[in-house]
């Protein structure tokens, strides 16, 4: 729900997608082709020559400013890999206050600096709500934050999603295979069909999603200025903290709780908690099959 909701939003508002990084990497090859033609967008003020200088300066602007966003995704990610490295069984909860307070704080900078006036790097093509020029690389901040979660939900080591929440495409032809094979007489096992209604659920709910955040930009009760947006992304900061702090705290993780708070990531060698980092002595690495048995040896 949360991923179509901010896409929505983020669209309308920064002229930027905030989750699906996709959309923006579409956005930069179309605004390299208008950077390198000097191409205007389509619509353009009126008296603009469709193909200008001016016009590949605001191309250029663009491309800008969708790498930035996706750069911004992606150090979520990596932020999100570096607490992971030293507490990884609690990753999610202690990183909920802090990514939750980066989407509250695009609203606040956005409820501060709302203008009455479209970008002007955008050109024609979108209208930023009542924000002014500075204002729109807030949403760097969310990009930032939902990047992160976004990572949790696909690729973090200890994630109990292990499904990406954030896209749908490859939820959909799942389904679809899932309905091939039905048709086709097979019978799904329990964990396919598990995965299916999984699946199922994430794309259903992204839709949702995209459509409460509609709906939250025409009733918007916080609309003041007559712009639509003001305040939207509040709930989302508060269901990021819930989600993320029963990511962890729901869920007991392997080893347990004392183990999950003292225990940090190692490389694959299990051996953390033994004596010398698991190597004997001589400093060499102790062969993991190798069983030691203490036994006392009496005699006359």
């Amino acid at each position: 729900v949360m991923a179509g909701y901010v896409d929505v939003i983020c669209f309308v508002r920064y002229g930027a997608f905030a989750v699906t990084q996709t959309g923006n990497l579409i956005f930069i090859g179309r605004e390299i082709e208008a950077w390198i033609f000097r191409r205007c967008p389509s619509g353009g003020a009126v008296g603009t020559p469709m193909f200008s200088d001016e016009c590949g300066a605001q191309a250029a602007g663009q491309i800008l400013y969708s790498l930035v966003v996706m750069v911004s995704s992606l150090l979520g990610a990596y932020a999100y890999c570096a607490v992971q490295e030293r507490y990884p069984k609690t990753t999610a909860s202690l990183a909920a206050g802090t990514l939750s307070l980066l989407t509250l704080a695009s609203d606040l900078i956005v409820s501060i600096d709302q203008q009455d006036t479209p970008s002007k790097s955008m050109g024609a093509r979108w209208r930023l709500s009542g924000l002014g020029e500075s204002t729109k690389w807030s949403v760097c901040l969310v990009a930032f934050s939902l990047g992160a979660v976004h990572f949790l939900s696909n690729t973090a080591k200890n994630s109990q999603l292990k499904a990406p929440a954030f896209a749908v495409t490859g939820h959909m032809h799942k389904c679809v295979q899932a309905l091939w094979d039905i048709t086709a007489g097979r019978e799904l096992p329990a964990e396919r069909q598990a995965a299916v209604v999984q699946s199922l659920g994430i794309v259903v709910t992204m839709g949702i999603g995209a459509l409460l955040g509609a709906v939250a930009l025409q009733l918007n009760p916080f609309d003041h200025l007559n712009d639509g947006d003001a305040w939207l992304l509040v709930p989302v900061a508060f269901v990021q903290y819930v989600v993320l702090r029963a990511h962890d705290w729901l869920i007991e993780p392997p080893g347990g709780w004392s183990a999950a708070f003292t225990e940090p990531l190692t490389a694959d060698t299990g051996t953390s908690n033994a004596p010398n980092g698991g190597r004997d002595v001589a400093g060499a690495r102790a062969d993991p099959d190798v069983k030691v048995c203490a036994c006392s040896l009496s005699g006359p």
